[in-house]
């Protein structure tokens, strides 16, 4: 059984008439929908906004890479300048004849 052109314009009306009558609903409620979503929106806008922004953030993390990278260098100095130390009071306490601990 084959659908008739005057059949086609009948589901055609039907749908047009399932989309008004859904338009007149979300008409009839739009006032409450915006006011439910803004009720629901508003506080996490409030947590949001102390987070930092994407700038902020990658500005402290530069920071942040920076003191790191400052510390290991500063570390390996460290390293090296005790290494030479040692070996210097290892000879001193050689020629001095102080046996080690």
């Amino acid at each position: 059984m084959a659908l008739t052109k005057e059949d086609l314009q009948a589901i055609q009306n039907l749908l047009g008439d399932l989309e008004n009558r859904i338009d007149e609903k979300f008409e009839a409620h739009r006032d409450w929908v915006g006011f439910e979503l803004d009720k629901r929106i508003k506080p996490l806008e409030e947590k949001i906004s102390h987070l930092p922004t994407k700038a902020e953030y990658f500005d402290s993390m530069d920071a942040l890479m920076k003191e790191i990278q400052e510390y290991r260098m500063e570390r390996v100095t460290l390293g090296s300048q005790v290494k030479r130390l040692e070996k210097r009071v290892e000879t001193v306490e050689a020629k001095v004849g102080i046996k080690n601990s």
